[in-house]
């Protein structure tokens, strides 16, 4: 696995299983060379044609995310990825989460015998919401935010 991050990461990722990582800053993984079967990609702050250029010709891209920009968000992301699948032998999907009572027993287990671990950034008291806020936008989180409702 290869991910992409800055420097300040590089370490974090590493240990939670990236075998290569790109410092963003210091390299462009679109010129690097390297092609990739699946890319999932959480930031969406790339072209997606950048994105599609290190993809193999079967591989999938999942985008997780999508930088808008606007008030249409990533809406014409999705719309160029839906133009671009009926064209083109890589397939493109989205990832929208709506997770079910049921969907969370199975990552429920593998936490509690040790197989994922969650990785929590920081915890947040419900009156300090405008400042996680704030924090999570400015996409520089290390893991999840969790907002205490009730203690």
């Amino acid at each position: 696995m290869t991910a992409v991050c800055g420097a300040r990461n590089a370490e974090w990722v590493r240990s939670l299983g990236a075998a290569e990582v790109i410092d963003y800053a210091k390299e462009d993984f679109v010129g690097g060379g390297a092609r990739f079967d699946v890319m999932l990609d959480l930031g969406g702050n790339r072209a997606l044609s950048d994105c599609l250029r290190v993809l193999n010709p079967k591989g999938v891209y999942v985008a997780c995310a999508g930088d808008g920009g606007d008030w249409f968000g990533p809406l014409a992301r999705l719309a160029g990825m839906a133009l671009r699948s009926l064209f083109s032998s890589q397939r493109l999907w989205t990832f929208v989460a709506a997770p079910k009572q049921k969907d969370l027993l199975f990552p429920k287990v593998l936490v509690e015998v040790g197989k994922a671990r969650p990785v929590i950034e920081r915890s947040w008291a419900l009156s300090e919401i405008a400042e996680a806020l704030r924090h999570v936008g400015e996409g520089h989180s290390r893991g999840q935010s969790v907002v205490r409702v009730a203690g």
